[in-house]
């Protein structure tokens, strides 16, 4: 292809570099005060890479504004140096002079002279005597410290909290993670929700205050020096005019403290930008970059219909480059927006000399969510390099590979530049790779040992989600395609699947096979329609709940999500399913009907 050729020649890793790093030296501090100075960064940034109509569009950040179920954290300010030291000794264990981020975002400001207690040592979700102490929390699964269980050491009266974190500890034990995830329901707190001060340690120094503690008692003093308030964050978007107004768009978050996650993702759209421009090629679709708080941000943009109505798919650039490893993990589309791109895109990225490369089902995961028909229906690719234990943790190996990166991101040019280019006769090659990944995954199916009736609901799914990935190639490229090969390879399938056995066994299985979920608002998330009071903690699979269309029983939903992800339910799982949904109904995130016995 001569316009990937041209654009592999253009592209120009210095450039990316180069914004990858003013960016993140604008943002690393991670507050707010100097987000408008980030989004003034990205529109020139922008402008200098070929963007045109570049627009900075600004969201509330007050803990109560939201969009799609996700609302929108506080603005939150390192206000002065904040730190954390054994009393009495210079052994100073936490310092936002030296790491920003030693300081959790949304922590809590402590008296300006300071916090002065003894520590104790729990584990997450353990109750004690906290009331004047400092409590030093070890968390072993790579999570956040949970909202609700700060909550309850805030209502105890502690001073506040030393986290550490085993799971990364032991491979950087020298490094900080960053403690990002601490509100009740969604990531980050809600307006009223009370805060703690909260200090991030290294593993090797929560290891040393643990031995300090099994010799004998400990009193720690901490200042943290912080303002919570009403604030804002932006949106920037702008675009490359192409010959149609339909658009393919690039997204990447931006506001985190790290160079790979994700100034990176901003720097490597400006560079393919300037590539694009410096090629002289005027692509057929528009291009359109999107940067914005992941989910949160992204969330408030694309519910104003108005902008986000002409992105047809969209690959997001979060997260493609790390030291950790070489190996890149290719999300496909969901099952409830089907996406041409998802054979086109890996075939350019698949041949990255050195990369592992992998293929993942379509989640909708916090990157991806606009695929979901309520928050947009745009089918987003996401191609990320997984960290393992060096996410969100200051090491070298959650910092960029600019050597691999010397042949890996103009590899993701080309494929921009592909999908902007894609044409009828590009298209014409598709319905067959539609019955080769038929076939592939049918006989899958068909050699499961499961019921025939539950064989027919997979392969009916498969046979949908592949002829609409052809459909959206169509509106793509405004061309028709010959399907009747696909069609074809269905129903010859469906004639060996024997058995019309109920997959349904137990009471459990069959109440959730009569049940018909139906949604009527986006994922619960924040559950911001639902009383402070009466709220619960628990997350929702997006996955799961973009199917409950009207179509299907929960039952069959379970098992398509069973059959994507590789997981299995069982009737516990079916149980708080049921109590989850009748919970959500009361609120009316959903209605719940009965299927008619036949």
């Amino acid at each position: 292809m001569q316009d990937g050729k041209n654009i592999l020649n253009a592209f120009d890793l210095d450039t990316v570099k180069i914004r990858t790093n003013e960016l993140w030296m604008l943002e690393k501090s991670g507050c707010y005060a100097n987000f408008p100075a980030v989004a003034e960064y990205c529109r020139h940034a922008l402008a200098q890479s070929g963007f045109e109509n570049i627009e900075i569009l600004p969201h509330r950040a007050d803990g109560a504004a939201s969009a799609f179920d996700c609302t929108m954290p506080p603005a939150w300010d390192i206000t002065g140096r904040s730190f954390l030291q054994i009393a009495g000794e210079n052994t100073i264990l936490a310092d936002t002079g030296v790491i920003p981020y030693a300081a959790a975002p949304w922590s809590a400001p402590t008296p300006a002279s300071g916090a002065t207690g003894k520590l104790i040592a729990l584990a997450p979700g353990e109750t004690a005597d906290v009331n004047g102490k400092w409590v030093l929390l070890t968390i072993s699964d790579g999570s956040n410290p949970s909202g609700g269980y700060l909550q309850y050491l805030h209502r105890n009266g502690a001073l506040g909290i030393a986290v550490m974190e085993t799971r990364s500890g032991s491979d950087y034990p020298d490094a900080v993670r960053w403690f990002n995830g601490t509100g009740s329901y969604g990531w980050y707190p809600v307006a009223g929700e009370p805060r703690l001060p909260v200090f991030a340690l290294s593993g090797a120094v929560g290891k040393m205050l643990l031995r300090r503690l099994a010799a004998g008692a400990v009193t720690l003093h901490g200042v943290m020096k912080t303002g919570i308030y009403p604030g804002e964050i932006f949106t920037i978007t702008g675009i490359i005019p192409g010959k149609s107004a339909t658009e393919y768009a690039l997204f990447s978050h931006i506001y985190e403290p790290f160079a790979a996650d994700n100034s990176l993702g901003f720097g490597a759209v400006c560079g393919i930008g300037k590539a694009l421009r410096d090629s002289g090629l005027t692509p057929r679709k528009t291009l359109r970059a999107v940067f914005s708080m992941e989910l949160y941000g992204f969330a408030a943009f694309l519910a104003d219909k108005k902008r986000s109505v002409k992105i047809a798919g969209a690959l997001n650039m979060d997260a493609v480059n790390h030291r950790k490893q070489r190996l890149l993990a290719f999300m496909d589309s969901p099952l409830c927006a089907p996406w041409f791109g998802d054979w086109v895109l890996p075939e350019v990225l698949g041949t990255i000399d050195g990369t592992e490369f992998i293929r993942c089902p379509g989640t909708l995961a916090d990157d991806t969510f606009a695929g979901d028909p309520l928050c947009g229906g745009i089918p987003v690719n996401w191609c990320k390099n997984p960290t393992g234990t060096a996410h969100h943790c200051g090491c070298d190996d959650f910092e960029p590979d600019w050597q691999w990166a010397e042949a890996e991101l103009p590899a993701f040019a080309h494929a921009v530049v592909k999908m902007l280019q894609f044409s009828p006769q590009d298209a014409a090659g598709l319905p067959a790779l539609a019955v080769a990944e038929f076939r592939q995954q049918s006989s899958k199916i068909t050699a499961r040992n499961i019921s025939g009736t539950e064989k027919s609901l997979l392969l009916e799914n498969l046979y949908r989600y592949l002829d609409g990935r052809l459909i959206s190639a169509e509106k793509y490229t405004g061309t028709t395609l010959d399907k009747s090969e696909l069609a074809k390879a269905y129903h010859s399938c469906c004639e060996v699947v024997s058995g019309s056995t109920d997959f349904a066994a137990t009471a459990l299985q069959k109440e959730a096979a009569s049940l018909i979920p139906v949604r009527l608002k986006p994922t619960p998330f924040s559950l911001a329609d639902i009383p402070p009071a009466e709220r619960k903690s628990f997350r929702v699979s997006r996955l799961l709940y973009a199917l409950f269309d009207g179509s299907r029983s929960l039952l069959e939903a379970l098992s398509l999500t069973g059959w994507l992800t590789g997981s299995k339910y069982d009737d516990t799982a079916i149980k708080n399913e049921l109590e989850t949904l009748n919970y959500l109904a009361r609120y009316g995130y959903i209605t719940l009907t009965v299927r008619n016995a036949e």
